[in-house]
């Protein structure tokens, strides 16, 4: 599990991550539960020549192989890479089951979100578009994003108020942290605070705190 928090305007985008690793139930073996503490993952990955950024949750192997699509695909804008990601998910779910079955770790396929964030020529703003996959699924299904999108969706339980600066961004993503922690406490939550932001000019990346 993941914390993914958007702020999306039309001239800027800011997105934060957790950086903790957890580990799928339905991957066993890869390693002790000791080794497997401390662990950080790579959340966002971005693309600055198309001024584009892509997370998520979820199927981490997944995420990888839609990074490595998209990067091979040499995309020209962020509008292009939203039009493809449908055949991008395709192909990358399909790697993905293939790369278990020829591990034979048996493992099922564990449910994914995938979201893309960037500027499009076409609206003249930035926009994000989002797509999830539960573990039962038989596809991706695409939702839409509006100006904020907080994983986990702690807004249904109190008001959250929009996270658009570091020290709004750390206090929802520790708000997260404890939720995460009490709700699905087999996962992990934590590690580093990362704040992506992408401008006209730019994507800087910045460790805006520790949330352990």
């Amino acid at each position: 599990m993941s914390i993914v928090n958007l702020v999306v305007d039309s001239d800027r985008v800011l997105i934060g991550v957790d950086t903790a690793a957890s580990f799928m139930e339905c991957s066993p073996g890869l390693m002790s539960d000791v080794d497997k503490r401390g662990r950080q993952s790579c959340k966002v990955f971005l693309h600055p020549q198309i001024n584009t950024a892509l997370t998520g949750r979820g199927d981490a192997l997944l995420a990888a192989f839609v990074q490595l699509n998209l990067h091979l695909g040499t995309m020209q804008s962020f509008d292009q890479a939203a039009a493809v990601m449908p055949d991008v998910l395709r192909h990358a779910y399909d790697s993905a089951v293939a790369a278990r079955k020829s591990a034979n770790s048996g493992a099922s396929m564990p449910g994914s979100e995938i979201i893309l964030v960037g500027y499009s020529p076409a609206m003249r703003r930035f926009a994000a578009k989002r797509w999830i996959r539960r573990s039962d699924d038989s596809a991706f299904t695409s939702l839409g994003v509006g100006d904020a999108l907080y994983l986990p969706e702690v807004e249904r339980i109190a008001p959250v108020e929009r996270p658009d600066t570091p020290a709004k961004m750390e206090t929802l993503a520790r708000r997260q942290v404890e939720y995460g922690r009490n709700v699905c406490p087999e996962y992990e939550f934590g590690g580093g605070l990362l704040l992506t932001e992408l401008t006209r000019d730019g994507i800087t990346v910045r460790r805006i705190a520790t949330l352990e």
